[in-house]
């Protein structure tokens, strides 16, 4: 089967999954104790209750459109970790 036929036939649902992950990702953020500005953009996703509490201070949930060019450009930003689209290739 070709990847183009494979995309193709896909149904394009997948949001219990994507929350799932979004989970894990806030989880691996508090985890980890860094310092971060995370842009996310599904709608209908949520962090667990007291989560925000636990990372005040050195993170931040964006949930709009960010300018990635002059967030990437500041001298502060030490990692970048993206899902691979278009604007961040």
């Amino acid at each position: 089967m070709s990847l183009i036929k494979l995309l193709d036939e896909q149904d394009g649902s997948g949001a219990a999954i994507y929350e799932s992950r979004m989970d894990e990702i806030a989880y691996g953020l508090e985890m980890a104790g860094c310092r971060f500005m995370w842009a996310a953009r599904l709608g209908t996703w949520a962090p667990e209750e007291g989560w925000g509490k636990r990372v005040d201070g050195r993170g931040l949930v964006v949930r709009d459109w960010v300018d990635q060019r002059s967030i990437l450009a500041h001298p502060k930003v030490g990692e970048f970790l993206s899902h691979c689209g278009w604007n961040s290739v």
